[in-house]
């Protein structure tokens, strides 16, 4: 009789921890860090539009289907300027798009281009940024204040 109860609690070791991996292999997630936000100064005569670039790095680019940024007076708010820039698969390589410009996503690291008036640079106190899955979900959130 020991030896069926030895087998019988293996069975259920095996089956908890086959539950256990799989439902951590379903609720892989995106992470997001490293994000910066330099302005550019270019030689142009338009004095009244900042351009910026917005940096961060993806654990997975594969899992995401949006970059969101918030330039806002708070946390978590759009209220200055918001941007939606998506992510593209083109075969081996992965893409963010943003107002009609295209950069690769090389060694994890995204670079964001996004035009501002110079009021809306000005205005902003604080980019909230995270990524959306094709399934809804929402990575972490990172924050850099101005």
């Amino acid at each position: 009789m020991k030896p069926l109860k030895n087998v019988n609690a293996m069975r259920k070791l095996f089956f908890t921890s086959f539950i256990c991996l799989m439902t951590f292999f379903a609720t892989a997630q995106i992470k997001l860090l490293d994000l910066s936000v330099i302005p550019i100064n270019e030689n142009n005569s338009n004095v009244d539009s900042v351009k910026v670039l917005i940096q961060l790095k993806i654990n997975n680019p594969a899992l995401a289907q949006d970059i969101n940024f918030l330039f806002g007076t708070q946390i978590n708010q759009g209220d200055i300027k918001s941007g939606n820039a998506s992510v593209i698969n083109q075969g081996t390589e992965f893409m963010v798009s943003y107002d009609g410009r295209q950069e690769t996503i090389q060694n994890h690291s995204i670079k964001i281009y996004c035009k501002m008036t110079l009021n809306e640079y000005n205005s902003w106190q604080h980019l909230t940024v995270y990524a959306t899955s094709a399934s809804g979900s929402n990575s972490n959130y990172l924050y850099i204040n101005h």
